[in-house]
């Protein structure tokens, strides 16, 4: 899981340099492209072409594989306010239902994130800017939500550590 969750972080953290990038280059095109006189005209555009779509597809990457990589870690953000009163034992099994419970949820998530891609794929639209094709903004929401998916099973039947995503 540590090696899994290391690729899935540095493909996280490759999607928000894109996006940044993507965001400072169109920033830079702009305040180009408004100089006196227009030097640069003609040499280069005056915007990164499709931007918001790039921007989009950077965010959902990011975003779903965060989120697996904070389940693999146990470190997303839980309410443990009524679990602090119960005694170890039962807190350990309140943890694994909590699992169970993420482990379905996320099952869930995976199959019908996995529906929409795949009629994105049959019906073979596209974005409307640079008309990149919609299955690819499924690509990360899929195996996201499929590591996190696994990563619930795993916490399920693994050793339970206190102060560990609890």
């Amino acid at each position: 899981m540590v090696r899994l969750n290391r690729i899935v972080s540095v493909f996280a953290f490759l999607a928000l340099m894109g996006m940044i990038g993507v965001t400072l280059a169109d920033i830079a095109l702009r305040l180009l492209s408004r100089l006196p006189g227009r030097p640069l005209a003609g040499l280069i555009p005056p915007a990164v072409p499709g931007v918001v779509d790039l921007v989009q597809l950077t965010l959902i990457a990011v975003a779903h594989l965060s989120i697996a990589a904070a389940f693999m870690l146990g470190t997303h953000v839980t309410v443990d306010v009524i679990a602090t009163r119960f005694p170890a034992g039962m807190r350990t099994v309140l943890r694994r239902l909590c699992w169970v419970l993420s482990f379905g949820f996320m099952s869930l998530c995976f199959i019908e994130s996995l529906r929409q891609a795949q009629a994105q794929w049959r019906d073979g639209l596209v974005s409307a800017t640079i008309s990149l094709p919609l299955w690819w903004y499924w690509i990360a929401v899929v195996i996201g939500t499929a590591i996190a998916a696994l990563a619930c099973f795993v916490h399920i039947f693994g050793r339970t550590q206190p102060g560990r995503g609890h």
